[in-house]
């Protein structure tokens, strides 16, 4: 699911998760934003935009283990 956030969009200038982070967070560049921010922004589309999911609910618990898991990836990025 992660591997269609990182494609490029169509005019091929930027990937479709950079495009959500700068719709939700438009007057800050992205290098300003805290990195548990992105992990929270990677894991509710993830959710939100699984099409295997019929019914969108994610607990707490849920929520954090993915913000945990998209966090450590992107420290080590």
């Amino acid at each position: 699911m992660l591997l269609k956030f990182v494609q490029k969009t169509k005019n091929g200038e930027k990937t479709y998760m950079y495009c959500i982070i700068k719709h939700v967070w438009q007057k800050i560049e992205i290098e300003n934003i805290l990195e548990i921010w992105l992990a929270y922004a990677i894991s509710i589309s993830e959710i939100m935009l699984n099409p295997k999911i019929k019914n969108i609910q994610a607990s707490e618990n849920e929520v954090q283990i993915k913000i945990q898991k998209n966090l450590r990836k992107l420290v080590s990025f």
